[in-house]
C-alpha cells in the first residue's frame, strides 16, 4: 500500500489527490474493460483506439495535476550544512606487504 499511497497523494503524502485517484481509476477501468472486450469480442478490439484513449486519459490527468500543483500543501525541506572535519594524519609509505 505504500507505493500506491505515494502515487495517489499530494506532496505531503497524506492528502489524497482527487485528480490522481481519478486518473488511476480511469486507467485501471480502461485496461480492464479492454481486456474484457478482447476476451469476449476479439474481432472488435482495436489497440490503436485503446492507445488513443489511454493517451487522452493520461494527458488529461497530467494536465490536471500540473494545474493544481500550486494548491497542494508544500513540503518543508530542511537543509543541514555539513560539519567541517579535520583532515586525517597522513599514513606512512605504502608497501607491498613483503618488506621487513
Amino acid at each position: 500500500m505504500g507505493i500506491l499511497k505515494t502515487m495517489l497523494t499530494s506532496r505531503d503524502n497524506e492528502t489524497w489527490d482527487v485528480v490522481r485517484v481519478g486518473t488511476f481509476a480511469g486507467t485501471v477501468g480502461l485496461l480492464v474493460g479492454s481486456a474484457v472486450a478482447l476476451a469476449l469480442h476479439w474481432w472488435n478490439w482495436n489497440p490503436v483506439e485503446l492507445g488513443g484513449a489511454l493517451a487522452a486519459l493520461l494527458g488529461g490527468g497530467g494536465a490536471g495535476v500540473g494545474m493544481k500543483v500550486k494548491d497542494e500543501p508544500s513540503q518543508v525541506v530542511q537543509v543541514v550544512a555539513p560539519t567541517p572535519t579535520t583532515p586525517a594524519a597522513p599514513l606512512g609509505p605504502i608497501g607491498t606487504g613483503g618488506e621487513p
